[in-house]
């Protein structure tokens, strides 16, 4: 099969061609389904995710489904991997919020 671009990733400050090549979809079942993801891999040091709940998800995911890029689908387990790369990034996201909304305390 032919190398089809799916759009481009921003990995270590860097811009990276995501192609049905580096890119592999994986899909959850049920509750783990808040692990559904991208994985682009550009070489043996450079590599992330994007997750289901990044707004380009959607779109990039489809398109990496129709460039014929890997698919791990109806996934009943998170890889561990996978899971602590999730919970990493989680907890990034957390230390980054400037506070509690008000009314939410």
């Amino acid at each position: 099969m032919e190398r089809q671009r799916i759009g481009h990733v921003s990995l270590g400050g860097e811009r990276h061609e995501m192609n049905n090549e580096n890119t592999s979809v994986f899909r959850h079942l049920g509750a783990q389904a808040l692990f559904d993801h991208l994985y682009i891999k550009v070489d043996e040091n450079t590599a992330g995710y994007i997750w289901s709940d990044n707004k380009a998800y959607t779109s990039l995911s489809h398109a990496a489904e129709q460039a014929g890029a890997a698919m791990h689908v109806n996934l009943r387990e998170v890889h561990p991997a996978d899971r602590t790369a999730y919970e990493t990034q989680a907890l990034r996201d957390l230390q980054s919020t400037d506070g509690v909304p008000k009314g939410w305390d």
